[in-house]
């Protein structure tokens, strides 16, 4: 058996699904992984692992430019003839699901839906004309297919548009935790901690937390505001660098910047007095 696993970054494969090509090898599956090209590729290689560069533009809205990149898409699926296509973010979602419609491979299609996304969290015209766009071609290409989602109000959404059949739907409750790197800590010391990890978007709740620092120093609370991660400038929901810089300089928040090794940033973030931002669902969680 064969499954072939499609994402619009080597980060993404490398940081989140991983543990999966690992578990799909252990039980004698041969994986493809699929991606553009960036500073995670050797790692991919490094793992063993077949990795195909695949250069695709994240936010291009070029028709032919994009009609380029299904034929280019189509070309390595057609080559490639896995037994499973698992299919990541929007824009391999979409892709991946056109090709396998032409292929007549949609049944073996897995898509899984983490998020809808920047084109969904916002009101104005162009947002609401590409939320339509991104509707209609999901109507298209995502009955037929596998869905797996994480959050269940992005699963009811879709009910209630009729874009996905019931029956061919399943949640899971997160990506994962490696429960061997990320085990328990003693507790920290000092003064707390208080981090928001993961990209800086505006749509992750940046600016909240940004603004809760802000109250709290001002009522002289003892605690450390810290950000965590580098603004993704390929989304346009992005922090501008200048802004951040900014908060810093008015000694609102630090800023660590991107970081790898997460289970050392993680620990003085647990505390009896302190708390851990969740930029996944915007919530405080008291540790």
């Amino acid at each position: 058996m064969k499954a072939l696993l499609f994402a619009n970054t080597d980060w993404y494969l490398y940081n989140f699904r991983l543990p999966l090509a690992l578990a799909l090898r252990e039980k004698g599956w041969k994986v493809v992984l699929l991606s553009p090209p960036g500073s995670y590729s050797q790692r991919l290689l490094d793992a063993g692992f077949r990795w195909i560069p695949f250069p695709l533009s994240r936010k291009g809205l070029n028709p032919l430019q994009e009609a380029n990149t299904v034929l280019r898409l189509w070309k390595v699926y057609r080559r490639e003839q896995p037994d499973i296509f698992h299919h990541f973010t929007i824009k391999c979602i979409l892709y991946g699901s056109i090709v396998c419609g032409g292929l007549g491979k949609s049944r073996r299609v897995i898509n899984a839906i983490t998020g809808l996304g920047y084109t969904f969290t916002g009101k104005s015209f162009l947002r609401r004309i590409g939320q339509s766009l991104v509707m209609m071609l999901y109507r298209l290409v995502l009955k037929k297919s596998w869905i797996i989602f994480q959050n269940p109000e992005d699963e009811a959404f879709f009910l209630r548009q009729h874009i996905a059949d019931p029956s061919r739907i399943s949640r899971i409750p997160g990506s994962g935790v490696d429960l061997n790197r990320f085990t328990p800590q003693p507790e920290a010391e000092g003064i707390p901690v208080v981090a928001f990890v993961g990209r800086l978007l505006w749509d992750k709740g940046v600016g909240e937390f940004v603004e809760a620092a802000r109250k709290l120093r001002e009522e002289k609370i003892q605690a450390r505001f810290v950000l965590v991660g580098s603004s993704d400038t390929d989304n346009p929901g992005a922090v501008p660098q200048r802004m951040i810089e900014s908060w810093v300089e008015q000694k609102v928040v630090e800023w660590w910047g991107w970081q790898e090794a997460m289970k050392s940033i993680y620990a003085p973030c647990f505390h009896q007095h302190g708390v851990f931002w969740s930029d996944s669902s915007s919530e405080i969680i008291r540790s």
